[in-house]
């Protein structure tokens, strides 16, 4: 078992691991930039030192907290640099170059929601106009609330909760519950 050896250099063998597997360059400057910010912030001392204590005073240190620019980083952001911490001690550990994966606790932050995913411009025009070429009640009232809700942002379930009664078209108001 290699376990004098420093993060650095387990980071050149973690490296060749892969390339060898076949991952990209991408992948690999990732990995990399990742496992220096920490030695950066631990200094490249040898690889079996690092203990879960080491890596949660790293995560919630100001260079893995804020961007480089000032201001927080992103949670996605920031679970990237988490997966590349687990990846990269779990596979010191398995290769027996420290005697406990020292990331293993560290667990992914929690994301928001994504954000509503919302039609092109032109996928909407082109529904629309499929939309209004129909003759049947169905056909118009489809029209009507596909156009009512690319217009306005109404969601789906306020629109089709519309009564008659909600609409004023003296006033041009439309009344949401």
């Amino acid at each position: 078992m290699a376990l004098a050896m420093k993060i650095s250099d387990a980071l050149e063998m973690f490296l060749l691991h892969l390339d060898a597997n076949g991952r990209s360059a991408h992948t690999r400057a990732q990995y990399a930039r990742h496992v220096r910010m920490l030695i950066d912030a631990l200094g490249d001392k040898k690889i079996d030192e690092i203990d879960h204590v080491a890596v949660a005073r790293f995560l919630t240190s100001p260079a893995v907290r804020e961007k480089r620019g000032g201001g927080p980083r992103k949670a996605t952001s920031a679970n990237g640099l988490r997966s590349s911490l687990r990846v990269f001690c779990g596979w010191c550990h398995a290769a027996g170059y420290a005697r406990r994966n020292a990331a293993a606790l560290v667990q992914r932050a929690r994301c928001g929601p994504p954000p509503p995913r919302t039609i092109s411009d032109d996928d909407q025009a082109r529904l629309l106009a499929v939309l209004g070429q129909a003759k049947d009640s169905e056909g118009i009232r489809d029209h009507a609330l596909f156009t009512l809700m690319a217009r306005t942002g109404v969601r789906v379930g306020s629109a089709v909760a519309l009564d008659v009664g909600d609409l004023d078209l003296g006033r041009g108001e439309l009344h949401l519950g």
